[in-house]
């Protein structure tokens, strides 16, 4: 993986693959209260056959400028990203949060994005009024409930529970504005719009976004492709990374019409 480098407010990483005219840029937007460490184990492995870059949206971990309370508004720092670095037509790969982000992009900016994949993510994102009292209150222990709901019982140890501490390095602020943002997002009556080409990936045991989620996606969206990720939770690019690896790689190469190898 290389290093940390930032383009305005955004921080991000990329793998070791560059950018060229032949296959499409990859884009990992991570959920919320998370930073681009979210995706370590897809840029290691992806980045090495397409050219990937994982963010940190602004006022995330190493990010500058401030956090945003409405998905429209991290859209369009994405929107500014891809303009500033010349990046057309990418695939963007959105968890939760990020898969809202994802959604708003594809339905009003069709024309800049090639295609997204929705990871662990719904048309709704309410949120329940204890969670904002949690992160105000007690941040320490809403680290602790992310990991206990985020990670399926099959995969928490206590390397899993590092794992999570790394890339939830925000402060309560903004990670009360991104659930915020999350609260108010809707796209039940605006999925007929998209017309890009769609993965929906979710997780058997997800229980921040259920699998009923995933299939109300699938169903909306005109041509979009399901895969459910066994033996994992809301988590599941982090817990089972060859599997989500291979799907996104599978779906990328469908868009190309490239040879793909197994994993």
């Amino acid at each position: 993986m290389k290093n940390l480098t930032s383009c305005g407010d955004i921080a991000y990483v990329s793998g070791t693959k560059h950018q060229n005219t032949g296959d499409p840029s990859l884009i990992f937007v991570h959920g919320a209260g998370q930073t681009h460490d979210f995706w370590n184990r897809q840029i290691d492995t992806i980045g090495d056959r397409y050219h990937c870059m994982a963010l940190s949206l602004p006022g995330h971990g190493e990010s500058g400028g401030k956090g945003r309370n409405l998905i429209s508004g991290y859209a369009a720092d994405i929107l500014d990203f891809l303009d500033r670095l010349e990046i057309t037509a990418p695939v963007i790969c959105g968890l939760s949060m990020g898969g809202a982000i994802v959604q708003h992009l594809l339905i009003n900016h069709a024309n800049t994005i090639k295609a997204g994949i929705l990871v662990n993510t719904g048309a709704r994102l309410k949120v329940l009024p204890a969670i904002f009292e949690v992160i105000s209150n007690d941040f320490d222990h809403f680290i602790d409930m992310v990991y206990a709901q985020g990670v399926s019982p099959q995969h928490q140890s206590e390397t899993m529970f590092k794992r999570v501490r790394a890339f939830t390095d925000c402060t309560p602020q903004v990670t009360s504005d991104d659930f915020i943002a999350c609260n108010e997002f809707d796209t039940m009556n605006q999925l007929h719009r998209i017309t890009a080409p769609v993965l929906v990936l979710g997780a058997e045991d997800d229980k921040l976004t259920p699998v009923k989620y995933a299939h109300f996606l699938v169903d909306s969206i005109r041509g979009a492709k399901l895969e459910i990720i066994r033996k994992a939770g809301h988590f599941s690019p982090v817990e089972r990374p060859e599997t989500v690896n291979r799907a996104i790689i599978k779906f990328v190469g469908g868009l190309t019409h490239s040879h793909t190898e197994k994993l």
